[in-house]
């Protein structure tokens, strides 16, 4: 699915932080194509309603559920204030 910078939805991991589950607020702001590779790289904010987190994950190859949930269960993620996009 392709996504546009701006784009925004939500999704619930149903991770038990909280009764309702994990809450991911997430919109898309940036959105590059690289030539070269023929693939497309998304900048989105996050925001984890469920444990007050919010960040910034970038160079991601879609952003889809598992794809953002990987990232940011590593800690892929910088602070939206540290963030210069």
């Amino acid at each position: 699915m392709k996504y546009n910078k701006g784009d925004k939805f939500t999704f619930n991991t149903h991770r038990p932080y909280t009764p309702h589950g994990q809450i991911i607020n997430i919109t898309v702001l940036k959105v590059e194509h690289d030539e070269q590779w023929d693939m497309t790289f998304y900048t989105v904010s996050f925001i984890d309603e469920s444990r007050n987190i919010e960040g910034v994950l970038t160079d991601l190859w879609d952003c889809d559920e598992d794809t953002i949930m990987r990232a940011y269960d590593r800690g892929g993620y910088v602070s939206h204030l540290k963030w210069e996009g």
